[in-house]
C-alpha cells in the first residue's frame, strides 16, 4: 500500500499530527531545562547531568519491550495506556520529591514510558505511509514546529519565570499527549504473533553485520548529542547570553530541522545510506569541535544549523534503511532496537561522561563527543561494502 499525503487516513493523520504538536511541547520545555529545575531541587549541575544520562538507559528497556508488545499485539490503545500511565506516574513523582534517588526514579520511570511513545507512534503510522516517507516528514515537521514555538515562548521568560511555569507547562502538555493517543485508531492489517518469536527478532537482526554497523553508526551520532543536551543551556549562561538568546539559538536549529523535514524526502530519492551517514558524521565532528569555542552569532548560527545533518537526515535515512531491509511484521522490532541503542546506551553514556566535566572544563566533553562520532566513519564505509543497496525510494 503507496498512500500519499493526500490519501493518508484523516483520523490517524490527525490524532498523529496533534500527538507530536503535544509531545515535542513536552520535550522542548523538559529537555533543555530539568538540570535547572532539578537545581531547584537542591541537586548540583553534575549530579542533574548523571541523573538524566543513568534514566536515558531505563529508556533502553522501554523501547525495546514496547516494540515487542507492539508487534505481539499491534499498537492498540492498550499498549499506549499503559505506557502513559507509568509516565504520568513518573511526572507526579517528579513534581512531589525533593530527594535526589527519588528524582532519579522519577527520571527512570518517564525515560522508561513516555520518551518511547513517539517512537510507538511512528510505527503506528508505518501501514499509512509505506513506501512513501513525505507524509512522516510533513506530520513530523508539525512537531518540529510546535517544539520552536514552545523554544520561542521560553525565550520571552525569565530563568526564574521558567523555573515557576516548568511543571504546569509540562503537566498541562503531558495530559494533552494522553487525549491525542486516546484518538488513535487501532492499526489495520496487524497480525499477532508469538512474543517469545518476536523477542528472537532482535537477535536475527543484530546477527547480521550489516545491521550491527547500521545500528552503531546511528547510536555513534546520535549519542553523542548528550553532552550538548545538558551542557548548552549552562555553558552559555556562563557566558553571558540571555534567556531569549539561548532559546533562539536551540530554536534556530529546529527552524532549519523543520524546513529540512518538509523539502528533504523529494531531495533524498535514490539516495545512499552509507555516504549519507558519512556526511552526517562529519557534520557532527564538525559541529562538536567548533561548539566550546565559538561565541559569536555568525558562528552559532552555523553550527546550530548542523542539527539538520546531525540529527534530522539521520533520522530519516535510518527510517529508510530499515523499511526497506525489515519485514513489515519485524519492523517495530527493527525500529525500537534505533533509539534504544542511540539514545538509551549512546546518549545516556555521553550524558553520564559529560556529567563528570560540568563546572570545569567547557572543552573536553565535545572532543569526546566529536572522538565518539569519528569511530562511525570506518563503519560507514563497512556499511556501504555489505550493503551496495540502496536506501528507500522517495516517491511523490
Amino acid at each position: 500500500m503507496n498512500i500519499t499525503w493526500k490519501s493518508l487516513a484523516w483520523r490517524t493523520g490527525f490524532s498523529a499530527s496533534l500527538f507530536y504538536i503535544f509531545f515535542f511541547s513536552v520535550t522542548a520545555f523538559q529537555l533543555f531545562n530539568m538540570t535547572d529545575w532539578l537545581g531547584t531541587r537542591g541537586v548540583d549541575p553534575a549530579t542533574a547531568g548523571r541523573l538524566q544520562g543513568s534514566a536515558d538507559l531505563f529508556f533502553v528497556v522501554g523501547i525495546l519491550l514496547a516494540g515487542l508488545l507492539a508487534d505481539w499485539q499491534g499498537f492498540n490503545r492498550r499498549l499506549y495506556l499503559v505506557y502513559f500511565c507509568i509516565a504520568v506516574l513518573g511526572y507526579i513523582f517528579l513534581g512531589l520529591t525533593a530527594q535526589t534517588w527519588a528524582l532519579g526514579v522519577a527520571l527512570a520511570l518517564i525515560s522508561f514510558a513516555f520518551i518511547p511513545l513517539t517512537n510507538l507512534v511512528d510505527a503506528h503510522l508505518q501501514p499509512y505511509v509505506s513506501r512513501d516517507l513525505i507524509p512522516y516528514a510533513r506530520v513530523r515537521a508539525l512537531g518540529s514546529i510546535s517544539f520552536t514555538l514552545i523554544i520561542l515562548f521560553t525565550a520571552t521568560l525569565s530563568e526564574e519565570r521558567i523555573m515557576m511555569l516548568f511543571y504546569p507547562v509540562i503537566a498541562f502538555f503531558v495530559l494533552a499527549v494522553g487525549f491525542s493517543l486516546a484518538a488513535l485508531p487501532p492499526q489495520p492489517r496487524h497480525i499477532p504473533a508469538p512474543i517469545l518469536e518476536k523477542f528472537f527478532t532482535f537477535g536475527r537482526l543484530l546477527s547480521q553485520p550489516r545491521f550491527i554497523a547500521f545500528y552503531a553508526i546511528i547510536m555513534l551520532i546520535h549519542g553523542s548529542h548528550g553532552a550538548y543536551y545538558i551542557y548548552a543551556v549552562p555553558i552559555w549562561r556562563e557566558w553571558g547570553f540571555g534567556s531569549g538568546q539561548i532559546y533562539s539559538l536551540i530554536g534556530w536549529g529546529v527552524v532549519a530541522e523543520i524546513i529540512f523535514f518538509l523539502i528533504a524526502p523529494k531531495a533524498l530519492t535514490d539516495s545512499r545510506a552509507a555516504p549519507l551517514l558519512a556526511l552526517c558524521s562529519i557534520a557532527a565532528i564538525t559541529r562538536w569541535l567548533m561548539w566550546p569555542h565559538v561565541d559569536g552569532w555568525v558562528g552559532l548560527i552555523f553550527v546550530q544549523s548542523l542539527h539538520v545533518l546531525t540529527f534530522a537526515l539521520t533520522h530519516l535515512i535510518s527510517l529508510a534503511f530499515l523499511r526497506r531491509r525489515v519485514p513489515e511484521a519485524e519492523l517495530g522490532a527493527a525500529q525500537a532496537l534505533m533509539p534504544a541503542i542511540s539514545v538509551g546506551i549512546g546518549m545516556g553514556s555521553a550524558k553520564l561522561l559529560a556529567a563528570q566535566y560540568i563546572g570545569e572544563s567547557q572543552v573536553t566533553p565535545f572532543v569526546a563527543m566529536a572522538l565518539m562520532v569519528a569511530l562511525s566513519l570506518p563503519l560507514c564505509l563497512v556499511l556501504h561494502k555489505l550493503s551496495g543497496v540502496r536506501t528507500e525510494s522517495i516517491s511523490t
